[in-house]
């Protein structure tokens, strides 16, 4: 029911490249549409005209174990969040829908 063609995928690997991309849209008159790791993977974001911004390539993960904080970027998936996390003997928590 969804047309899966759309204009551009741009897959992100930092902010530049997603600031040059909605730049690019906005230029080009595009819509944007935002793809992850997991969830809607081949959901309603690839459809006609759209420039996709695919950001799975972003999978960084930095601990701050003093703080016991993580900061993950958008492409991470939960199970490398619960690794990096184990490592430092820390667990994360998540929900389920």
């Amino acid at each position: 029911m969804i047309d899966r063609r759309p204009a551009v995928i741009a897959q992100c690997h930092n902010v530049g490249d997603v600031v040059a991309t909605v730049r690019f849209a906005r230029e080009h008159g595009l819509l944007v549409a935002v793809g992850v790791a997991g969830h809607k993977r081949r959901g309603a974001q690839y459809v006609r005209r759209r420039n996709v911004i695919d950001l799975s390539p972003m999978r960084g993960i930095d601990v701050d174990y003093t703080r016991r904080v993580a900061k993950a970027e958008p492409g991470v998936l939960w199970g490398e969040l619960d690794r990096a996390a184990q490592y430092f003997g820390l667990a994360a928590s998540g929900g389920v829908v």
